[in-house]
């Protein structure tokens, strides 16, 4: 009866931590696979355009945006932060699809040496067209000529600085979209081996479904990482320094910063065939994680503080 009643509270003993165990790992995944990136993909987009207010508004002065919406209702202060949710004009919209199908085009056309990316471990070779920085070079004589052209017939592209809140939110649905198309591509019709789900919606969303992607030839995340954030964000730069000089005249720490940021995204695309080798190329699927990080993070984030009248 003893020996019975041992074996008895030995099973409930190894029930009970088999229980806890799956508890804890049921609390895990929720958290890691539900949760986290929810709140990364509210949070996100939330501290890009606190930035943009913060230094259009209050004169970068986070105590003042702090005082500002102290005053204001939880929707009265997001939809100010947000700019009243209004959406790309037309002449922005023009602008931002023209522009995406120009770098889409010079991507194809461009000629330049075939390199490869490391063996998946699934044995798929990523191959790419080593065409970076002659892309860059007629993006960046193209942008001169444009405003050559704009200024000579009363217009400039600074129309972008003056609706920098529209643009962000207008990319931030513009990409949502990109990553649920992504998303399901990955499911019915990948490129290549690398794909797969991990069993949550919202994780597979937040981190993609495969690993390289080609919508009508396009490497996806070629695209989104170069062509765009990285083209976007010098573009954004020299527009912005425009801006402070129809504004102030010529302020020379704005143009030695301008200086320095346009060498340093002349070295990455001279170097661009060494980035498309390193670790988040590798291991990050196109997901909102680095889909919504390239199209509106890198050229909204590190631009905001330039925004500083």
């Amino acid at each position: 009866d003893h020996r019975r009643v041992r074996d008895s509270q030995t099973f409930q003993h190894y029930f009970k931590q088999i229980n806890l165990r799956f508890s804890l790992g049921m609390a895990e995944g929720l958290f890691n696979r539900v949760l986290s990136p929810l709140c990364l993909m509210i949070y996100s987009p939330t501290i890009v355009m606190v930035l943009w207010y913060t230094a259009t508004h209050t004169n970068g002065s986070f105590l003042q945006l702090a005082e500002e919406l102290s005053t204001l209702t939880a929707y009265e202060g997001i939809s100010r932060l947000f700019g009243g949710f209004t959406l790309a004009s037309p002449t922005v919209m023009i602008y931002l699809l023209g522009y995406m199908v120009f770098a889409a085009v010079l991507q194809l056309v461009m000629p330049g040496p075939t390199v490869t990316g490391p063996v998946t471990p699934k044995g798929n070779t990523p191959v790419y067209t080593d065409n970076g920085f002659y892309c860059y070079i007629v993006t960046m004589v193209a942008f001169g000529g444009l405003t050559y052209y704009l200024k000579l017939n009363g217009s400039t592209p600074t129309v972008l600085y003056d609706h920098f809140n529209e643009l962000l939110l207008t990319l931030t649905l513009l990409s949502l979209v990109v990553c649920l198309i992504l998303m399901v591509k990955g499911y019915y019709w990948p490129t290549t081996p690398d794909h797969g789900t991990t069993g949550s919606l919202i994780f597979d969303f937040y981190w993609g479904t495969e690993l390289y992607p080609r919508i009508f030839g396009i490497d996806v995340k070629v695209f989104t990482n170069c062509r765009f954030g990285m083209t976007v964000w010098p573009l954004l730069t020299l527009i912005f320094s425009l801006k402070s000089y129809e504004l102030h005249g010529f302020v020379d720490s704005i143009w030695v910063s301008t200086t320095l940021l346009m060498i340093y995204f002349t070295k990455f695309f001279w170097w661009e065939a060494g980035y498309m080798r390193t670790t988040d190329i590798m291991t990050d699927r196109a997901g909102y994680y680095i889909c919504w990080g390239c199209l509106v993070y890198v050229p909204g984030f590190y631009t905001c503080p330039r925004t500083l009248r």
